[in-house]
């Protein structure tokens, strides 16, 4: 874990309950944290947990697209591609910077 980020709240999702870092509230509880009504957008940032654990509770997707291949097994997690609709794209090189926002019923 790196400096908080300036300007903003920071929050880290942890089970450990003796975890502590300055400049940042412990979330212990992520998927109650998210079933909150939240004033401002709330960005989530993590590896696959994380993101899976989230990822019912998201309005909006912030998603770059490598378009080259690379070895890992960890990657972000499936989701239904018809519950989201594609409102930005900007390609540069082999990165593709996509907005997707969830579509309501």
């Amino acid at each position: 874990l790196g400096k908080p980020l300036p300007g903003r709240d920071n929050l880290v999702a942890s089970r450990d309950p003796g975890f502590r870092y300055p400049g940042v509230t412990i979330i212990r509880d992520l998927e109650g944290f998210l079933q909150e009504e939240h004033a401002d957008e709330v960005f989530v940032i993590g590896g696959h947990e994380i993101y899976k654990a989230a990822l019912p509770y998201a309005d909006r997707l912030y998603l770059t697209h490598i378009n080259k291949t690379y070895p890992g097994d960890i990657f972000f997690p499936a989701y239904r591609a018809g519950d989201f609709r594609l409102i930005s794209r900007k390609d540069i090189g082999e990165l593709s910077f996509r907005v997707y926002e969830r579509m309501r019923s």
